[in-house]
């Protein structure tokens, strides 16, 4: 592969396409060994933020702010004017929802909320930008980000602070002093405390709040408190039942200190190594329309995207197609672009390393 014309100097690299039915035989092929670039070293590209959610490790978080099904019902009831008197939840999911989209409330995270009151919940909202609605600064405001959201900030920020060492920053934003030997202890034992709750996989959301209150005293004020007794309820009695851990990985992400990235958002952008993964998740693009050259409008904004990804990259280009068996013409359209001998085969080659 060489750079794009206009380009003054040349740069050798590859250009490969898999596909198969895992990402882990990709890694696990001679060809992609060769190459000899870690997970971290490719700009990863992919088509919606859903799927970089779970890849990084907060699809909970994301699915809570962007597809929660009862938030949904919410909207859907009030477009609608319904009026719901003394009615619970389960029995507005049976009354006003398509028998096929019933299953949905089933899900473990909805059965406490099935005999609730539907008037309770008419009134709760989420904000669906909050969650991603950050400019990679704690410190500056982030005036999208809900009151939950901003205080969990907050902790991370005075968390990240101590743990780099700038600890006149730590003290002014945990509003702590230190007059004496035994104040500077008990900060330490909270700090302690609390590291070690935040580090610890299994602890959630609502006892990381509680824990900050209890060790370091940050209170969460008025407009958290007015938040999650009023139009935050729901989101509250939600979001305090998830993992730490997808909060700290939906910072690392909005930090960039990942290596994915959406697909839209790198027009214009360079990098040494991209890796391209087509997903077929979102109507509004058809990658399998695309190699099937049907013509239809998804497939020609498919086609645009992934000419702006692939030439990305100024070395190394990986695509891989979550996709085993491929349609005859779709195989005939990608070895024509990246050559027969740049095309592999995940679930037949690997079977024959094996052998």
């Amino acid at each position: 592969m060489q750079q794009e014309s206009g380009k003054t100097n040349n740069i050798e690299g590859k250009a490969l396409f898999f596909y198969g039915k895992s990402e882990e035989l990709l890694k696990q092929h001679p060809r992609y060994q060769e190459l000899k670039l870690s997970d971290d070293d490719f700009k990863r590209l992919q088509l919606t933020k859903k799927s970089i959610a779970s890849a990084v490790g907060f699809p909970n978080l994301y699915e809570l702010y962007s597809d929660d099904e009862i938030i949904k019902l919410v909207n859907k009831i009030k477009d609608n004017n319904v009026i719901v008197e003394n009615t619970t939840l389960i029995e507005v999911v049976k009354n006003y929802c398509k028998k096929r989209d019933r299953w949905k409330f089933k899900k473990e995270s909805y059965k406490r909320f099935e005999h609730k009151n539907f008037k309770e919940l008419i009134n709760q909202k989420i904000n669906r930008d909050s969650l991603l609605s950050f400019d990679g600064n704690l410190s500056s405001p982030n005036l999208n980000r809900d009151e939950i959201l901003k205080y969990l900030d907050r902790i991370y920020e005075i968390i990240t602070l101590y743990e780099d060492g700038k600890i006149g920053e730590f003290l002014t934003k945990s509003k702590m002093k230190i007059g004496s030997i035994s104040d500077k202890n008990k900060i330490s034992e909270s700090m302690r405390k609390l590291l070690d709750g935040v580090n610890d996989d299994n602890i959630c959301i609502g006892s990381v709040v509680e824990l900050a209150k209890e060790e370091l005293e940050i209170k969460t004020g008025d407009n958290f408190d007015k938040f999650i007794k009023e139009e935050g309820q729901y989101l509250w009695e939600r979001i305090k039942e998830i993992p730490f851990k997808e909060y700290k990985k939906s910072i690392e992400y909005l930090e960039k200190k990942t290596p994915y990235a959406t697909q839209h958002s790198v027009k214009g952008s360079e990098y040494d190594n991209v890796f391209v993964m087509l997903e077929s998740s979102w109507q509004k693009y058809s990658f399998d329309g695309m190699m099937l050259e049907d013509g239809e409008e998804p497939s020609k904004r498919a086609l645009k995207l992934f000419y702006v990804c692939c030439t990305r990259a100024q070395k190394n280009l990986v695509v891989f197609y979550l996709k085993s068996n491929p349609n005859p013409q779709i195989l005939k359209w990608i070895k024509e672009k990246f050559g027969e001998e740049n095309v592999i085969n995940l679930d037949i080659e690997n079977r024959n390393v094996k052998l």
